[in-house]
């Protein structure tokens, strides 16, 4: 989809691993993996990252909640106006 191959790969890994790694050591690797995809968009790789993950994080909130827009920000703990941009700028489908 959005993401580079290299960070779907990453979380199919994830989903199939079994082993109990902790979010920071996943978040290093990810930032790792980030950082050899992005390298020759020096400048930018900040703002990449952030923005795969909080249109995965949001995503994946918004099917939890069944697409309830309210349900997905309080579980997330953020305004739903804020929710409602983050959507919007990110290009997330969701129902309204």
């Amino acid at each position: 989809e959005l993401l580079p191959l290299s960070v779907r790969m990453f979380a199919q890994q994830r989903r199939t691993n079994q082993s109990s790694e902790s979010i920071e050591t996943l978040t290093r690797r990810l930032s790792d993996q980030a950082i050899i995809d992005y390298e020759l968009r020096e400048g930018e790789i900040y703002q990449l990252v952030i923005d795969q993950i909080e249109h995965a994080l949001i995503d994946r909130a918004l099917a939890r909640c069944g697409g309830v827009k309210t349900k997905a920000a309080d579980f997330l703990g953020i305004n739903r106006n804020t929710l409602n941009k983050k959507v919007k700028d990110l290009g997330i489908e969701a129902a309204e």
